[in-house]
């Protein structure tokens, strides 16, 4: 097969959530869980064969003083705020909670999407977004500041640390939402490059445009056909080049009906090409969860304290939870597993609602395990630390 056909075809299966290689995770983290702190190395932690399985967060509250919140998914439906959310938010406002979105907007946006949604966003002690991370960074690279401020990642890989030696004006092509993309990068001090041929970064923060100085093809105006060829033209043209990325946003599917992909595609994609041309993925920087960067920057204040991620996805949540060493509430109803989980499990069983819960979440983590190799787990066995239906109290 040749190259550009073997290209194509790998690009295909990673549009479609799926992925034939992942990223490192981390380096290595401390634990802050149930009372512990000792470092630990990637995903060190065994997956617990016997988790626990809870009615609500009222029965596992008291172990933890920091809450690490996924919005989507846990919170809210994109339009309004789940049952019972705003309840249990209030009830454990004198806790450390700290939102964790694979958003891939700034951190206002969120503040926004809160305050739209009922929630008095005072009741967080921080709103770190993917999308706040990458502004930052992309902020520092461009600056002639030697001191990183605390939302940069500690642990900047060489290709990018790099463009910061540039003194030229530097360029960006961009795989974008259509939605502000231009204003986000020029604000942090970058241009958009006339074509992928003289870009220095690519950013991935979405996948509705592919976007340069000189055009933009948009998905849903110029149609599916135009916005592929587009983007499959310049993920080749980038790895032929080997032009460093940041992934603003790891998620794959939105939590949605549909399951719409996410930029967590396009840094597969863009994987798979640079392995086939280059045998590296060095060039890809993904900030979010479950990457370590973001869990560094949301724990750093709070070194010795019990902490918890709060997700209902378990390639990004979990794993990354995992990864981190702390412990992971697994919210199941409302999220992205709800409806594997429910099709697991024979409602007309003589069990009750936790137990039936439970079956199918252990049939549902046992099939993702059994494909860990093509997640961001890269092949480690990952479990919840705690099942609930809901985040209610």
């Amino acid at each position: 097969m040749r190259f550009q056909e073997l290209a194509r075809l790998c690009l295909v299966f990673a549009v479609g959530g799926s992925s034939v290689t992942s990223f490192l995770l981390r380096d290595s983290f401390s634990t802050r869980s149930a009372g512990r702190t000792e470092t630990v190395s990637p995903m060190s932690c065994a997956a617990v064969a016997d988790w626990k399985v809870a009615p609500s967060i009222r029965h596992i509250s008291d172990d933890y003083d920091v809450f690490l919140l996924d919005m989507w998914g846990v919170m809210h439906d994109g339009n309004k705020a789940y049952d019972g959310v705003l309840d249990v938010v209030q009830h454990l406002k004198d806790k450390e909670l700290i939102i964790v979105s694979n958003s891939s907007k700034r951190k206002e946006n969120s503040v926004k999407m809160l305050t739209k949604l009922g929630f008095d966003p005072s009741v967080f002690s921080k709103i770190v977004t993917s999308g706040e991370v990458a502004f930052q960074l992309l902020q520092y690279l461009a600056s002639s500041e030697s001191q990183a401020s605390s939302w940069v990642p500690k642990t900047i890989p060489k290709p990018f640390l790099d463009l910061k030696s540039r003194t030229e004006s530097r360029k960006v092509f961009c795989f974008g939402s259509g939605n502000g993309d231009q204003e986000y990068l020029e604000s942090c001090g970058w241009i958009l490059a006339d074509s992928i041929a003289n870009a220095d970064l690519i950013v991935a923060r979405g996948t509705f445009v592919v976007l340069d100085a000189s055009s933009i093809v948009n998905k849903n105006t110029d149609g599916k056909e135009a916005y592929f060829e587009a983007y499959h033209n310049a993920l080749q043209e980038a790895a032929e080049r080997g032009i460093p990325m940041i992934v603003c946003n790891p998620d794959k599917v939105r939590p949605d009906a549909e399951k719409s992909p996410m930029p967590g595609t396009v840094g597969v994609a863009y994987e798979n090409l640079l392995i086939l041309n280059c045998d590296t993925t060095d060039l890809i920087l993904y900030l979010g969860k479950p990457f370590a960067n973001v869990y560094e920057i949301a724990l750093q204040d709070y070194p010795d304290k019990r902490a918890c991620m709060v997700g209902d996805a378990l390639e990004t949540d979990v794993t990354g939870a995992q990864a981190a060493g702390i412990d992971s509430i697994w919210v199941v109803r409302n999220g992205v597993h709800n409806d594997d989980v429910a099709a697991k499990v024979n409602t007309t069983k003589n069990k009750d609602e936790l137990e039936l819960l439970d079956i199918g979440c252990r049939q549902v983590v046992e099939e993702f395990n059994q494909r860990s190799e093509e997640t961001y787990a890269r092949g480690q066995k990952i479990s919840p630390t705690v099942t609930v239906p809901y985040f209610r109290w």
